[in-house]
């Protein structure tokens, strides 16, 4: 599989857990204990404007998707949301299994058109598989659990990028991560909340 398809170790990994678990991405941080549920993932996505690119791409190259997703996609708005998996588990490991499984099969049963879009760049000037990867990962995600009518808990409200003064819960996606403003505010987080590991990041790094 073409070297852009970074999510992929993330469901087969997920596919993989028998007992109750959480993923958590390594450019998120959590303050709070998060409460056990069926299928819980971080928060909602809104509007994602590369999702319809990524099926037209798709679709021309010949991919065929699984009757469920086929079925999502009918929807006219079926982009104006996405469950964000930058954390992502829970205790219906079935569930959450047999989604892992449909997505890592999408992948290996179209390794023809992969090949053929490995140079294609999308509207973003990104590579289309860097983008439809992420389409495969959560997108595929929201059609299954809505498709077997399982309840998908989110952690926060929204993308969980800004810091507020209650803030449990921050993802720092692309950029964020040069931010200064972000930075400060961990480097607080992680002084107050954190202080012996705070202090041992520094002995290792100063």
């Amino acid at each position: 599989i073409h070297g852009h398809w970074w999510t992929m170790g993330k469901v087969e990994t997920y596919g993989m857990q028998m007992m109750p678990f959480l993923h958590i991405d390594g450019d998120a941080f959590v303050f709070d204990r998060i409460k056990e549920d069926n299928v819980i993932c971080q928060g909602l996505d809104y509007k994602i404007n590369y999702y319809k690119e990524c099926v037209e791409t798709c679709k021309k190259a010949g991919c065929v998707f699984p009757e469920y997703f086929e079925n999502y996609i009918q929807q006219k708005d079926y982009d104006q949301f996405c469950y964000n998996t930058g954390i992502f588990g829970g205790t219906n490991n079935v569930k959450i299994y047999e989604y892992a499984q449909s997505a890592l099969k999408f992948v290996k049963d179209n390794k023809g058109a992969w090949e053929q879009l490995k140079n294609v760049k999308h509207k973003s000037g990104l590579f289309a598989i860097q983008e439809i990867c992420v389409m495969v990962e959560q997108l595929f995600m929201t059609a299954y659990m809505q498709s077997v009518q399982q309840q998908v808990t989110c952690v926060t409200p929204g993308q969980a990028i800004f810091f507020t003064n209650n803030l449990s819960y921050v993802h720092m996606v692309g950029e964020l991560k040069k931010h200064p403003q972000y930075l400060y505010t961990m480097h607080e987080k992680m002084c107050v909340m954190f202080p012996h590991e705070y202090n041992r990041i520094l002995e290792k790094y100063s």
